[in-house]
């Protein structure tokens, strides 16, 4: 079924609000709940520790890349693994500024953060609390700061050099074990699990579908304009697709689902003028047959062995 469309959301309870506005609007509509997972590698230690495998592992980028230049031989994938390193040196560099300047005449007890009492736009006092948390994510991971009473308040205060650091990296920079142990630092698999719950329309979508009402709809739910202007438009194009191949069934006569196919391939490498707008069709013989079914469910055309034809 290619006529359809799917909308993904993260909260089943929207999800199942788009399937009832479908419903009344005569679109058959239904919810079907996709995991994602997903696995990330992070390198964590003191930061004289991280630091120490992170240099070690730079110079030996470097004399690879210094080799490479000599002998005039390019491999991106050491200049990529060279280039990672030295931003997450830089950010652990930042990272432990932060937690200097975080740490510096502070007692246990003491308010890290709190989100001023106003009656302003509550996104800008959101940013103000996220903007915190990322300057301050070596504190935060290290339960330095805790949350109590509706602030951030320093549960107890320790050195510098106690704090452990860490940071994504590539699968180029994963640490042998060996290197585990000589450095005294560690690998963190964050693995990611979460379900998305995908709203799949009928082929119906595209004769019934009325724009003004889906984007009035989707707008009541948490998502982008982007989201709203994508579904739009991937269901216009559909009806274009539509409206182009019903009209070669119609213009060349096809008797035969083969002979269509054919038609479609023929117009596919045409292109049509209309007020100066130049459309290219390419159309695969694939998705020709997926629209030849959901046109038949639709019954808008009917079929008969291999004998194809418009209904009206």
């Amino acid at each position: 079924m290619v006529l359809g469309h799917t909308f993904t959301f993260s909260d089943p309870e929207d999800a199942e609000q788009l399937v009832k506005f479908f419903r009344k609007e005569g679109i058959s509509a239904r919810i079907e709940p996709v995991s994602e997972t997903s696995i990330s590698i992070f390198i964590k230690g003191t930061y004289d520790n991280l630091f120490a495998y992170l240099d070690h592992l730079k110079n030996d980028l470097q004399k690879e890349a210094d080799i490479q230049s000599e002998e005039d031989i390019s491999y991106d994938d050491e200049n990529t693994d060279l280039e990672e390193v030295q931003e997450i040196i830089k950010l652990i560099q930042l990272q432990r500024e932060y937690a200097i300047e975080g740490l510096t005449g502070k007692n246990i007890g003491d308010i890290a953060y709190k989100a001023p009492e106003s009656e302003e736009d509550t996104s800008e006092l959101f940013s103000s609390m996220v903007a915190f948390m990322m300057k301050n994510r070596v504190l935060i991971d290290n339960n330095v700061v805790e949350y109590q009473d509706g602030a951030l308040v320093y549960k107890e205060i320790k050195p510098v050099e106690e704090l452990l650091f860490s940071s994504a990296v590539s699968s180029g920079l994963i640490p042998e074990e060996e290197d585990l142990k000589t450095y005294n630092i560690s690998i963190i698999h964050k693995i990611l699990a979460e379900v998305d719950y995908k709203v799949k329309t009928g082929p119906e979508l595209i004769a019934r579908i009325d724009f003004d009402r889906l984007k009035e709809e989707l707008e009541c739910y948490d998502v982008s304009e982007d989201f709203i202007l994508h579904a739009i438009n991937s269901i216009i194009i559909k009806q274009e697709m539509v409206e182009h191949i019903m009209n070669i069934l119609h213009v060349t006569k096809a008797g035969t689902i083969e002979e269509l196919l054919e038609e479609v391939d023929k117009a596919s490498t045409e292109i049509q003028k209309e007020q100066q707008i130049y459309i290219s069709y390419k159309i695969s013989p694939e998705f020709t047959n997926q629209v030849i079914e959901d046109l038949k469910k639709m019954e808008v055309i009917r079929i008969k062995g291999n004998k194809i034809k418009l209904t009206h």
